[in-house]
């Protein structure tokens, strides 16, 4: 022992909380090589003894500290018991993340992935979901369903919002990286089309017809009205020539007949 007996069984819980840490914080494919621990590497084999090591020895090590301190000679309470050795929820929680870290890691190794970096599973999204609900419900520490789904609704409003505003965002200064005119290019994006791409939004539909649809000018306006006029001239020549079997209409047979002139020009048709 380098440290003597004394230090011993501080040394040895130091070294195993310092492999626990080191096999399941792969973060890289290089990390490993780069600080010469092996601990550090990838996983790319399901029997790869580190697997082995925590849930055999990691676990066993807590074990085995249990059961020396319940066979602890003397007089000792349950409370003090207790204090010679980690929480039951500390102990409790050692296990589940090794088990469920091992099976899942050679679960997907025996499926076909090539390698497994350990720090990606990791539980820090959903303490911050769950964070959030208790932030909510100030001194609530039992809301409803109904005060719960309020919480989600607000949630989701508000990533909702972060995430449109960053598309946004990034896509104004595209435009301005792009055409170099500043903001004036803010009023070319598609903001309905873009809101489409926001997961859990729902498009109002009319507002984004009326949104792309231009407003005709007065030269738009007065076009639309000749077209329909010369319509309407149009098929009352041809009734009338039809039904009086004439060649040619003349705005003074109109005017004989009553009929208000269509135009200053003669019409001439084909026989009937």
């Amino acid at each position: 022992m380098v440290y003597g007996d004394r230090t011993s069984a501080t040394t040895e819980f130091i070294r195993h909380m310092d492999n626990f840490f080191d096999c399941l914080n792969v973060r890289n494919l290089n990390e490993g090589h780069q600080k010469r621990k092996d601990n550090l590497k990838p996983f790319t084999d399901p029997n790869d003894p580190r697997l082995d090591y925590l849930t055999d020895d990691f676990l066993k090590y807590f074990d085995d500290w249990k059961q020396s301190v319940e066979a602890r000679p003397g007089e000792y309470s349950k409370t003090q018991k207790n204090q010679m050795q980690l929480s039951y929820q500390t102990l409790e929680g050692f296990r589940i993340t090794v088990r469920s870290v091992v099976e899942c890691t050679r679960l997907l190794l025996r499926k076909g992935m090539p390698f497994v970096l350990t720090e990606r599973f990791n539980q820090d999204p959903i303490e911050q979901h769950f964070g959030i609900h208790r932030t909510s419900g100030g001194c609530n520490n039992n809301p409803t369903v109904n005060q719960f789904n309020h919480a989600m609704v607000k949630i989701r409003t508000v990533e909702c919002r972060k995430s449109l505003e960053n598309k946004l965002t990034e896509l104004i200064e595209k435009k301005q990286a792009n055409a170099g005119t500043g903001m004036d290019n803010t009023n070319k994006i598609d903001r309905p089309a873009l809101a489409e791409t926001i997961p859990g939004h729902t498009p109002n539909r009319k507002r984004k017809q009326a949104t792309n649809v231009g407003i005709p000018s007065e030269a738009n306006k007065k076009k639309k009205k000749d077209t329909r006029s010369k319509t309407v001239k149009k098929s009352k020549e041809n009734e009338f020539s039809s039904v009086l079997g004439l060649e040619e209409v003349t705005d003074d047979d109109l005017k004989e007949m009553g009929i208000k002139a269509l135009g200053k020009k003669k019409t001439v048709y084909g026989s009937s």
